[in-house]
């Protein structure tokens, strides 16, 4: 009896201990439960913020199809630019918000077509309460911030509507600016390439500058690319390509006859994989391949030359090759700095008119110091021994600030190089030598003169080799060249018998024969028809072939001369005939001489030019001039600066230039060895991009792609403009 209570109270324990399990199990299911309910919540809460979000975004895209798919359709096959755009938000009553002051939001909603059930404008169960434009001109395009206040509604099973209180705006911001340019990924791209391929080395310079073994085969191909004329000699002799050759339009031998077999020219390439990579040997060496255009019928991506690419309904199967070289300061009249209006009597005109470079240039923000520096005002005339002297050895200021008016000099020493810091615009010519250090672009509005090399100053590593792009303090070290006008490397004026100049009397010179060739190819532009073998080329209304490649009656040619003051403007189209079976013009490969028959030198002077002037003796042509302009320095003096920084070069050694270089007009590179200060060789590490290209180094031309320097420079279409999204941002309203 004594033992039954404790069984008793055992009991009892067991059974509260039980309760106590139950109860304890009985919390973890309700808590489990709990959650389980809180996480379907939570669920279905993120469900409706999804929903509401990409409603939001839902009503800003079909805000955005509304503000830009309806330009794009009005002007669809014509060429537009940011004040077309512009003028059209006018019309529908956008106005500019970024003058001083609160913005103007323009309501958008009522004109989107959205569902409306008679209570609200909806995107399937979401109310659009309301879609807000801001329009803000600035100096790239105008940007449109566009703002969608949106607010959930569900419907209950009884059919009546129930507003949640889950509402939200979103905000997305696009600039409508011009197109980017997309020919800068190419070390080498023209119109027309011709007689650079003749001891041409083309190269990917990390690759070049590369001293880690782990990184062998790890480096891009380049690309080179012509969209006109490629024209090589039958041996062009000891050329390589480290990547692909595009090549738009047609190829041919020195004879204007169409190349017909790539294998015997002594123009090759170098095997790269199926990623693109340039494949090398333990020791670094490339493999050579003979350049091979592949089926016409099968075009593949990865191939090492083609031709007519993106011809004929041909797609871009390896990568865009550009159509066109827009200029530097978009050729579209610019703003009058007084009203903010678009000025368009200089828009296409082939000439940087001051409004354009204003416009251009407003964002500009870089400085450069460092070095030599030498400023020469507009309205001064270098025209004295002494005054040579002065921009040979003095400098008359430290600096330069983000835009600088009037002509510049620059020189840097390995001690004392050229320092640059962003991007910088130079209302004139520019002639710089020697060394640089920083990071940056110059752009000019006339002429880019680098007479001697101009080299990065580039640290070595512990073995002695260059770090190609770092100096020694770890700088990074890259320049871009932009010119407005051309850009022209070495010595322009010698030739076999002497030195040439802007006439006749002062002979004829290499870069006199690339002047006439490329006048040649613009004049063809300009005919509606061209004339047949024997029919004479002074004689338009004669030719009876009507013209593939005629640019329209619109059409504003420009042709280039020395001096547009003193010199003639020779076209080679004399001993020249158009043959409509291969579609080339036939005729010399260049003209030796002013004295030569291929030759029709139109003379700016008389206003009764038929090239040049209309009937009524208004300008029918553009000049773009190779030398400085008689108002800031004479060709005697000009010849006397560049003879003395040339001299002072060492002659056993191959001009360098590193930089990327760019113009949409001409690039002419002369480093031959008739001038005793040069050793035949000419070595560019960065780009060579232009619409026209004359490069002579006899005994060795490189050049190595850099993709970094390339990356500073950014060129827009003067006449083309396309939408980008820039930013997007939602948020809950309270």
């Amino acid at each position: 009896m004594n033992r039954r209570p404790g069984s008793q109270r055992r009991r009892g324990a067991a059974v509260l201990s039980a309760i106590l399990v139950l109860m304890t199990l009985s919390g973890f299911v309700l808590a489990y439960l709990a959650v389980a309910i809180d996480s379907k919540r939570m669920t279905a809460h993120r469900t409706d913020e999804f929903r509401v979000e990409t409603s939001a975004d839902t009503a800003i895209r079909i805000a955005v199809n509304e503000l830009w798919g309806e330009f794009e359709f009005l002007n669809r096959d014509q060429r537009t630019t940011p004040f077309d755009y512009r003028a059209y938000l006018d019309t529908v009553g956008i106005v500019d918000s970024g003058l001083p002051g609160p913005p103007t939001p323009f309501e958008l909603v009522g004109q989107l077509g959205f569902a409306n059930d008679g209570a609200a404008e909806l995107v399937g169960s979401v109310e659009i309460a309301s879609v807000e434009v801001v329009r803000e001109d600035v100096p790239e395009g105008t940007r449109l911030t566009l703002t969608a206040r949106v607010r959930d509604r569900r419907t209950l099973g009884t059919g009546v509507l129930q507003r949640t209180e889950l509402e939200k705006t979103a905000s997305h911001v696009y600039v409508v600016e011009r197109t980017r340019f997309q020919g800068l990924d190419f070390a080498m791209l023209s119109n027309n390439l011709n007689c650079a391929f003749c001891h041409l080395n083309v190269d990917n310079v990390e690759r070049v500058y590369n001293t880690d073994a782990s990184l062998l085969s790890s480096f891009d191909r380049v690309k080179v690319g012509s969209l006109e004329t490629f024209q090589a000699r039958h041996g062009t002799k000891d050329s390589h390509i480290a990547g692909t050759l595009y090549l738009a339009g047609q190829a041919v031998y020195s004879d204007a006859t169409p190349i017909d077999d790539w294998d015997s020219l002594d123009l090759k390439g170098y095997d790269f994989n199926a990623d693109g990579l340039v494949v090398e040997d333990l020791s670094g060496v490339l493999s050579e391949v003979d350049l091979d255009p592949g089926d016409p019928a099968a075009l593949a991506a990865g191939q090492n030359l083609y031709l007519q690419y993106g011809q004929d309904g041909e797609e871009l199967v390896d990568g865009f090759l550009p159509t066109e070289f827009p200029s530097v300061f978009p050729d579209d009249g610019g703003v009058d700095p007084l009203t903010g209006l678009a000025v368009g009597t200089g828009a296409n005109n082939r000439v940087v008119d001051p409004e354009e470079f204003a416009m251009a240039t407003a964002s500009v923000n870089g400085s450069l110091s460092g070095g030599r520096i030498y400023e020469i005002s507009a309205g001064t005339t270098v025209d004295t021994a002494g005054e040579v002297s002065d921009l040979l050895s003095a400098s008359n200021t430290t600096s330069l600030g983000s835009t600088t008016s009037g002509h510049v000099l620059l020189e840097g020493t390995i001690d004392n190089p050229i320092l640059l810091n962003g991007d910088i615009a130079i209302e004139g010519d520019l002639i710089i030598s020697g060394y640089v250090q920083g990071e940056g672009v110059i752009r000019t509005l006339g002429n880019i003169y680098v007479p001697a090399d101009l080299m990065y100053a580039d640290g070595t590593d512990s073995d002695g080799n260059r770090t190609y792009g770092a100096a020694s303090d770890g700088t990074s070290n890259g320049l871009a060249l932009a010119a407005g006008g051309n850009i022209l490397m070495g010595d322009m004026f010698t030739q076999g018998s002497g030195q040439t100049g802007s006439a006749p009397d002062q002979g004829f010179s290499f870069v006199w024969q690339e002047v006439a060739s490329f006048n040649k190819l613009e004049w063809i532009k300009t005919q509606v028809n061209l004339p047949a073998y024997g029919e004479d080329v002074n004689i338009p209304a004669s030719f009876s072939i009507p013209n593939p490649n005629y640019a329209g009656p619109d059409y504003f040619p420009r042709y280039y001369t020395f001096d547009e003051d003193v010199s003639l403007v020779p076209i080679m189209i004399g001993e020249g005939y158009y043959d409509p079976a291969t579609q080339l013009w036939i005729g010399p490969e260049r003209a030796k001489s002013w004295d030569d028959y291929s030759l029709v030198n139109a003379d700016p002077a008389d206003p009764n030019d038929p090239f040049l002037y209309g009937l009524d003796g208004t300008p029918k042509a553009a000049l773009s001039t190779l030398q400085p302009e008689n108002d800031w320095i004479t060709e005697d003096s000009y010849k006397d600066l560049m003879a003395s920084i040339i001299g002072a070069r060492d002659s056993s050694a191959k001009m360098e230039i590193d930089a990327v270089l760019y113009t949409a007009n001409s690039i002419f590179g002369t480093a031959s060895s008739r001038n005793a200060n040069f050793n035949g060789q000419l070595q560019v590490n960065g780009a060579i991009v232009s619409a026209d290209m004359g490069l002579l180094a006899g005994l060795g031309l490189d050049v190595n792609y850099d993709a970094a320097a390339a990356a500073l420079l950014d060129i827009v279409y003067d006449s083309s403009i396309t939408i980008r999204h820039v930013l997007s941002s939602t948020a809950q309203l309270q």
